[in-house]
């Protein structure tokens, strides 16, 4: 009897995309096959979560996207764009598996295709939170990268903070040195007026 190969999450985490994208694209194929008396807005909706969900499953296989890494930012990144970005791109295929799980009926190929959807789009994003939360914990602790970092002033003091409140009260106080007040020198006014008067004589020469 063989045995199971060794756990290797990247290896599990790249067939569970491949087969995300296989069971969504013969979701397509059902649902343009199949479904002739399915209305035109139902095969609108059914297109878009079906579509989603192999778009993200495709990109993430493209760009190697590590779904550890995505959840790290979905919950301590404090910038709304990225949290937004990454969340889609984890929680895409497995929304869009229920969403299509509730919605579909009538076909049980269809349905059968949905179930394999989710169920493998859930154990995928199990994986991911496993090795996220679980194995990537340092002595019992997440340490997560992306966890915005707070701000020491905002909290209690840090070390030279008390040492530097602590003196204040501890020192003696000391004589403050008075600055030597200079001499204001006032010129008379007599030296003014005449030095207006000698202006205004040369002004009438010229």
């Amino acid at each position: 009897m063989d045995r199971l190969p060794p756990y290797d999450y990247t290896s599990y985490v790249f067939g569970a995309r491949v087969a995300i994208i296989t069971c969504s694209l013969f979701e397509l194929l059902q649902m343009f096959g199949s479904l002739e008396e399915t209305s035109s807005f139902s095969k609108l909706f059914y297109l878009i979560f079906a579509g989603t969900s192999a778009a993200a499953s495709g990109y993430n296989i493209a760009y190697g996207t590590d779904g550890r890494d995505e959840i790290r930012k979905v919950v301590g990144n404090p910038d709304c764009e990225t949290r937004g970005k990454s969340a889609a791109l984890v929680l895409a295929p497995v929304v869009s598996g229920v969403l299509l799980f509730f919605c579909v009926s009538g076909n049980s190929l269809l349905s059968f295709f949905v179930l394999i959807h989710v169920l493998i789009s859930v154990a995928q994003i199990g994986i991911e939170a496993y090795e996220t939360f679980i194995v990537g914990s340092t002595g019992g602790t997440f340490i997560n990268p992306y966890a915005k970092v707070s701000n020491p002033s905002c909290g209690k003091p840090m070390t030279s903070e008390k040492m530097v409140a602590a003196s204040q009260f501890t020192e003696p106080l000391k004589p403050k040195k008075e600055k030597p007040k200079t001499p204001v020198v006032q010129e008379p006014i007599y030296h003014t007026l005449e030095r207006v008067q000698k202006e205004a004589a040369e002004k009438q020469k010229l």
